[in-house]
């Protein structure tokens, strides 16, 4: 069985979601998944202590932007980084963890997470938020319960 949480990307940081959804990821054994949405509704915002709603077109930019940062977060660690060479005294390869170093219009973010990413996990979203830039994320169509659902998985480049 896997679990897949909802969180919005309306009033939330993508270095907590991030780290979040890794921890979700671990204690499921790789069976976690996002379903992405924005928060629309001048109660929800006011519940998170801003007095107006943002538009729905600044809420699907800040959305573009916030999957992007979450991206590069869980990317900040390569797939073979941990070691676990107990005798040798070594946790992992230092050089194998990079900074997220993202500048953005909504969101700057310096760092990597602070615990390795298990590879592969996925997000799921609305059309609407990804639908338009599958390229990069190399985003599926897929059914599910609700006909207009994206899959994300997370892809790292390969290099030799």
């Amino acid at each position: 069985m896997g679990l897949i949480a909802t969180a919005s990307t309306s009033y939330n940081s993508p270095y907590n979601l991030a780290r979040r959804f890794s921890a979700l990821d671990h204690v499921s054994n790789g069976r976690a998944g996002w379903n992405i949405v924005t928060t629309a509704g001048v109660d929800a915002a006011r519940n998170f202590g801003v007095d107006e709603q943002p538009l729905h077109a600044e809420r699907y930019a800040r959305a573009a932007e916030f999957i992007d940062v979450t991206l590069k977060l869980w990317d900040s660690w390569e797939d073979d980084v941990v070691i676990a060479d107990k005798g040798a005294g070594v946790w992992g390869d230092n050089t194998k963890i990079h900074p997220a170093d993202h500048r953005g219009k909504y969101f700057s973010v310096a760092g990597a997470l602070n615990s390795p990413v298990r590879p592969g996990l996925s997000t799921l979203s609305s059309s609407r938020l990804v639908g338009r830039r599958q390229g990069p994320r190399g985003a599926l169509r897929r059914g599910g319960l609700h006909r207009q659902q994206t899959l994300a998985t997370r892809r790292r480049s390969t290099t030799t």
